[in-house]
């Protein structure tokens, strides 16, 4: 230290912290600590700035879950019409074989999409959770 330079002007501890969020955005966060920083209170800064990225990443993530449970719910009523239309083919008839297989997969289709919305739709609860 030269006799220009007080000790409030010293920088300490640089950090820079980073992470991606909305279609490989990336949010960068940088600062510093004093060069005496207590450890206990730099955990707490660290913490402090982990939870609001951790927040913003929830926010973008709560977007694009939306959109899926969306696009799975679109999957759903049209795997639905596409039931409804076989069995209205031949219905109060026999299905022939190839249209059983079909309309099996279909089901299995449908059960799938609706798990998947479900799980989704968990998954959105727990991030807006975290968002908050």
């Amino acid at each position: 230290m030269t006799e220009h330079t007080s000790p409030e002007k010293l920088i300490g501890y640089v950090y820079k912290l980073s992470t991606l969020i909305r279609d490989g955005q990336q949010l960068e966060i940088s600062g510093n600590l004093a060069l005496d920083a207590d450890i206990a209170d730099m955990n707490k800064q660290f913490d402090k700035l982990i939870t609001v990225m951790d927040r913003l990443s929830a926010k973008d993530r709560i977007v694009k879950k939306k959109a899926d449970i969306a696009e799975g719910e679109a999957r759903i009523n049209a795997a639905q019409y596409d039931l409804k239309v076989l069995e209205d083919r031949f219905q109060g008839k026999q299905l022939p074989m190839q249209e059983k297989q079909n309309k099996a997969s279909v089901e299995r289709t449908l059960h799938h999409l609706k798990e998947t919305v479900e799980r989704y739709k968990f998954e959105l609860a727990a991030l807006e959770e975290e968002a908050k």
